[in-house]
């Protein structure tokens, strides 16, 4: 077929098998490359040949592809000279439909020439697309003043409403209240306050802080508020980096709400001991270290997982074209890979177990904490016989079943499997184990933070992009755990319950 006919039949309606797949390089197509021969140069890189399909010149070209862009389309504004001439056979008209395909591609694959494969569409995108195509007649698109104010208002509160079975959790569960700092594109400082009960993290508000002083009084007060908000019955913890100032907070609230917990980061607290150890100069240590453990523990379910038929059906399309392959590669055939995991594990589990042994404070410890978390003596003291059992494997945990499932059970299925028989132990076990031990979630709430305020969206004012997070860091929530969300309505059965008036 002749290069300048397929320029030209963008309107003739090709067979389904003629129609070809978008590319993020589509001026391959128009030239063609010269196999077998590479051109090296000094530094022992190469580039591939390749030869004008227009014909305007016999003699193959050197390059990648941008050289082709250069050859059929020309520079780019700014960019530096290719040491190669323009094609003269396409003409201004041909030329400018040839620049439009690439301006296509480039807004589909962002740019990136070495994606294979187009990105995969998120559901929303589907939904938005039906909408438009089923919308009733007459439909007028709300303006910017109204998406930005009213209709941002109103999904928000649908969001508010949509937690509410969520929240109804935090009496049997517990909370922890999650504090941490990050500064967005302004260099504004914020914080983030958050309530996790049962690893659902909940984004409850951020604060722009950047006229108040960041001292221990001001942190208390900021967590207070939250933790009023949720109930200082429900608040078992809180939990902040291991700054001082975070820590005189602590202190603060202890002595203002003596049943409630400060807990120091675990993640942050292994990365500071880790520094001081060894001077390494890494980071989230204590994530690496638990990632690290778990890829060890579940190796001979990754190795079937990567020999499945599945395993390219795991293939994302916005990672590296050649990570996947190189993951497969790792877990099946890099023996340095594990034995090394194995080694790094060896020296770092004895740190890891003093670390929790110290957590625990051994005997007095935990008894410590059972005065602070329960304020009925009676209640206290039945607990603690419940203990003694628990310990022992006596009374209600001595059946074999219960004591043999302790190692292979997930410790929270233990106890909501065997526990019910000592109801007070029970409950006081489940508060516990519901808890988070470090703010990475506050963390990755920064990651939404900052595709919400971002450059092209720098001039979003502090509360709106608050309005913004929330709506969508917890709409990603309840996706996960509402099957029901996507229909929920907002009913006034809803408005009546309490939690929820506070959040009005």
């Amino acid at each position: 077929m002749d290069p300048k006919e397929s320029i030209h039949s963008e309107g003739e309606g090709p067979e389904e098998d003629e129609i070809e797949r978008p590319t993020a390089t589509p001026l391959w197509r128009y030239v063609t490359k010269v196999t077998g021969e590479t051109s090296k140069s000094k530094s022992g890189g190469g580039s591939g040949k390749f030869i004008c399909n227009f014909g305007c010149q016999t003699k193959p070209f050197i390059g990648s592809y941008s050289r082709v862009h250069a050859q059929l389309i020309g520079l780019e504004p700014g960019e530096r000279a290719k040491g190669i001439n323009l094609c003269h056979v396409l003409s201004k008209q041909e030329r400018g439909m040839l620049k439009k395909e690439e301006m296509d591609a480039r807004r589909i694959f962002g740019g990136n020439a070495k994606v294979k494969k187009l990105p995969k569409r998120h559901s929303n995108a589907t939904n938005m697309v039906t909408a438009i195509k089923n919308e009733p007649k007459g439909y007028k698109s709300p303006n910017y003043e109204k998406v930005r104010t009213s209709l941002l208002d109103k999904q928000q509160g649908k969001v508010k409403h949509a937690l509410s079975p969520l929240m109804q959790e935090w009496a049997t569960n517990g909370v922890s209240i999650i504090y941490d700092g990050w500064s967005n594109l302004k260099n504004q400082p914020l914080i983030n306050v958050m309530a996790v009960s049962g690893g659902k993290a909940i984004f409850l508000n951020g604060h722009d802080v950047s006229a108040v002083e960041k001292t221990g009084a001001n942190i208390a007060e900021l967590l207070l508020k939250a933790i009023d908000f949720v109930g200082p019955s429900n608040v078992v913890q809180v939990v902040t980096d291991n700054a001082s100032n975070c820590k005189s907070a602590g202190g603060i609230i202890k002595r203002k709400r003596p049943h409630i917990f400060w807990s120091g980061c675990l993640a942050h607290t292994l990365n500071l001991l880790m520094k001081d150890t060894a001077k390494y100069k890494t980071t989230n240590f204590g994530h690496h270290f638990i990632v690290l453990q778990r890829l060890v523990t579940v190796r001979a379910s990754l190795v079937s997982m990567a020999l499945s038929n599945q395993w390219e059906s795991l293939r994302r399309g916005a990672s590296a074209p050649d990570q996947h392959d190189t993951v497969q590669k790792t877990v099946l055939d890099d023996d340095d890979f594990w034995r090394k995991a194995k080694r790094v594990l060896k020296i770092t589990k004895p740190i890891y177990r003093m670390l929790r042994s110290w957590f625990d404070r051994g005997v007095t410890g935990y008894l410590e904490a059972i005065d602070r978390m329960i304020l009925d003596p009676s209640e206290a003291t039945l607990i603690r016989h419940q203990i003694s059992n628990f310990v022992r494997s006596k009374g209600v945990f001595a059946q074999p079943q219960a004591v043999n499932d302790r190692a292979t059970m997930n410790t929270l299925s233990w106890w909501h499997m065997y526990g019910g028989a000592a109801s007070e132990l029970y409950s006081l076990a489940i508060r516990v184990l519901s808890q988070s031990v470090n703010t990475y979630c506050a963390e990755s709430c920064w990651s939404t933070y900052s595709y919400i305020h971002s450059v092209k969206r720098n001039r979003l004012n502090n509360d709106r992009a608050e309005k913004l997070v929330f709506a969508q860091y917890n709409h990603r929530l309840l996706s996960r755990h509402r099957e029901d969300y996507e229909s929920f309505k907002i009913g006034t059965c809803l408005m009546k319950m309490p939690i929820l008036k506070k959040m009005s």
